[in-house]
């Protein structure tokens, strides 16, 4: 699509908010369609098993279909995304798979009252990927953990995607990190934006 999604570094200094708008087009990741809002880099090559972290700060969701988190991508018919999820209610932690663009739950965790600060951690192990939640990064509790065969993720990253209705959402991020190998690579959102405007489906590096 052309693209209505907003970025910007300087309105919440210190995060990187992104911004769907109300109505048409959609923002969907979801089957043959990846036209949500994501950022993704590149996992080290021969990468097995690591552990994604973001912080998610100071905007609540509760409209149906809003909904933001960390993405997992090998490629347009093969991702995961790991999120807070709102039927029209109190969001829940939940999870979804799309492989061979055919999308279904893989977790539906429980219903959280998102506070000022909202954390997400994804853990791979193998085929296994257990997904955390925190509303303070220190007590963190188990959303659920799954086995999915035939996935191989290339990059990761963040995603804000809306679908339904297309209710506006807005997320702020204030970093994102992965471990792997012993390592810590430490995405700190600090840096004024290179532009403004991130399309539905691009993946920025």
């Amino acid at each position: 699509g052309s693209g209505n999604a907003s970025r910007s570094l300087t309105a919440v200094p210190g995060h990187l908010q992104v911004s769907l708008p109300n109505g048409n087009p959609d923002h969907d990741c979801w089957g043959a369609s990846s036209n949500c809002a994501k950022l993704l880099r590149t996992l080290a090559s021969g990468t097995s098993d690591f552990t994604i972290e973001t912080k998610i700060d100071g905007v609540n969701i509760g409209s149906q279909y809003q909904t933001y988190g960390i993405m997992l991508w090998q490629d347009v018919l093969n991702y995961i995304r790991f999120e807070y999820w709102s039927q029209g209610a109190s969001p829940i932690v939940a999870a979804w798979k799309i492989q061979g663009g055919n999308g279904s739950s893989l977790i539906s965790g429980p219903s959280v009252s998102l506070s000022g600060s909202n954390y997400l951690r994804v853990t791979k192990s193998g085929t296994t990927y257990q997904l955390e939640y925190s509303q303070d990064g220190a007590s963190w509790k188990l959303a659920g953990k799954v086995t999915v065969a035939n996935f191989f993720p290339a990059q990761f990253g963040i995603m804000v995607d809306n679908a339904g209705s297309n209710p506006a959402v807005t997320a702020n991020f204030d970093y994102v990190d992965v471990q792997y190998a012993g390592q810590i690579s430490f995405i700190q959102i600090t840096q004024p934006p290179q532009g403004e405007v991130v399309n539905e489906g691009e993946a920025a590096t």
